[in-house]
């Protein structure tokens, strides 16, 4: 299961049965990286994603969206995600474009991060 290969590679998953409920997860428990199945019920991963990326909360989160019947590259451009990839994924390109996505927040963050005020000299 994925969960046990991204757990034997030092991740911490969390999981959600559906779209909804991986948008409230995404909330509480803040991950960096998000991996998003495109076809969930309640919410489907398209609206879920959109909805991350319109919060301001969740809007720096990296998201790898991933389906097996969805034609994720044609859709790539509108759907706002740092990564595709169609299932069945091979779990090294899996991890690699997660390392990716944990880089981009990174660096996302510090470029955020306010520099520090000159300290004025008088001399």
């Amino acid at each position: 299961m994925l969960t046990d290969l991204l757990e034997s590679d030092g991740y911490e998953p969390i999981t959600a049965r559906n779209g909804a409920e991986g948008v409230a997860l995404a909330h509480s428990a803040r991950p960096l990286v998000v991996l998003m199945d495109v076809m969930m019920p309640v919410v489907d991963g398209i609206e879920a994603i959109n909805q991350l990326r319109s919060d301001p909360a969740t809007r720096g989160m990296g998201i790898i969206a991933c389906s097996a019947g969805f034609n994720l590259r044609r859709e790539a451009g509108r759907l706002q995600v740092d990564a595709v990839i169609a299932k069945p994924f091979d779990i090294a390109i899996l991890l690699a474009e997660i390392e990716l996505c944990l880089r981009r927040v990174a660096t996302d963050a510090l470029l955020s991060e306010s520099p520090p005020e000159p300290e004025s000299t008088i001399g």
